[in-house]
């Protein structure tokens, strides 16, 4: 599925075919009605940051807990195309708002790009709710959004204030950013690049519901992004990546992943986790009927632990031993009055609200 967007931006005479439906241009007013209560002008909740309009969330999300709950996700679907038409406006006559089923995509491509860029997100989280099966539900509220900017400049004008005011960061191709409302951000330059990103993103979204532990959501998510993208796990099931497992994990560190806590490590730690994540749910799942049954009753509190006992006979603990060649012990197995912080759920990237696509080799 990867090739498909580089399609998209290639000069390739095979071409992917464009959304059988019509595609709507989106220009609304800044003022959300609501029949329940009073309209909401979400342009004087606004201000400027770089040039460019910043809504007020929290003013937002206010507001909209005055009205009728059977209403609000209409209003905030509404307030989102009215956040992109102001948007649009400060970036010029080039850019517009596009919009085709839930997917939204402000830019300024051509229209075979625009239509065949809507199709691929409108496909990608068909196809992530038929993988995942009853494990995932879409999101009630607003819509998928991407934003392709010009250039590097805006782009970088644009997600300038996502990052923190000091310190040294990586360039970056695209990102998922999770702050106020969820979008993606990349420029026509780095399009082909945001394929795994989107999917991945939107597997955290479709599990959202679930209570899940952090391990479990981002095994998800990584496994999801390497079977629809086409990706491949080359350079980490190698003898070296095992030996780097290992040397890593022990029933101190281990209690960091049953938490969610060596997601936020900003050592080698943190790409274990992820990978060593990927690795036991791609176990796991090779038994679909009992991994969804897991899944579905997994409770983070515990990390999964009960459900796994209880689905496959084996705990947690043993599993990863069994992985990395350990000698097993209880340590190995979740211990929650150990852990220094509340369970983590996972999608940590869009908590933390940069989700980045990294050039190495630069810094910021």
């Amino acid at each position: 599925m990867f090739g498909y967007i580089k399609r998209i931006f290639s000069n390739a005479q095979s071409e992917p075919k464009s959304p059988t439906e019509e595609v709507e241009r989106v220009d609304v007013a800044s003022i959300i009605h609501a029949s329940s209560g009073e309209s909401f002008d979400l342009a004087k909740a606004m201000h400027a940051e770089e040039g460019l309009p910043v809504p007020d969330w929290n003013a937002l999300n206010e507001w909209i807990a005055t009205i009728d709950t059977n209403e609000q996700g209409k209003v905030w679907a509404d307030a989102e195309l009215a956040w992109l038409s102001c948007l649009r406006s400060a970036l010029g006559e080039a850019y517009i708002v596009s919009r085709f089923r839930q997917s939204v995509v402000l830019s300024s491509l051509s229209s075979r790009q625009e239509q065949l860029v809507l199709a691929l997100m409108d496909s990608s989280l068909k196809r992530i709710v038929k993988t995942l099966g009853r494990i995932a539900s879409v999101p009630e509220w607003g819509y998928d959004i991407l934003f392709v900017f010009d250039d590097e400049d805006t782009y970088y004008r644009y997600i300038s204030r996502y990052y923190p005011e000091e310190g040294e960061f990586s360039f970056s191709s695209g990102v998922h950013i999770g702050y106020g409302c969820g979008h993606f951000v990349t420029t026509q330059q780095e399009m082909r690049l945001i394929e795994p990103v989107i999917v991945h993103e939107m597997t955290h979204s479709c599990v959202a519901h679930l209570p899940i532990p952090a391990w479990l959501n981002e095994g998800l998510a990584v496994n999801t992004e390497y079977s629809m993208c086409g990706s491949t796990s080359t350079g980490t099931d190698t003898p070296e990546r095992h030996n780097q497992h290992r040397n890593f994990w022990n029933p101190t560190t281990v209690q960091q992943l049953w938490s969610g806590a060596s997601f936020r490590r900003t050592d080698e730690g943190n790409l274990l986790s992820y990978d060593i994540s990927r690795i036991l749910v791609s176990q796991m799942a090779k038994s679909w009927e009992k991994f969804e049954a897991f899944v579905l009753d997994a409770d983070l509190n515990d990390s999964g632990q009960k459900s796994a006992n209880e689905k496959y006979g084996i705990t947690l603990g043993a599993m990863i031993c069994a992985l990395l060649d350990k000698q097993y012990s209880a340590d190995w197995e979740p211990m929650p009055e150990k852990w220094s912080d509340a369970p983590e759920r996972g999608a940590f990237r869009s908590a933390d609200r940069l989700s980045v696509i990294s050039e190495p080799g630069c810094a910021l």
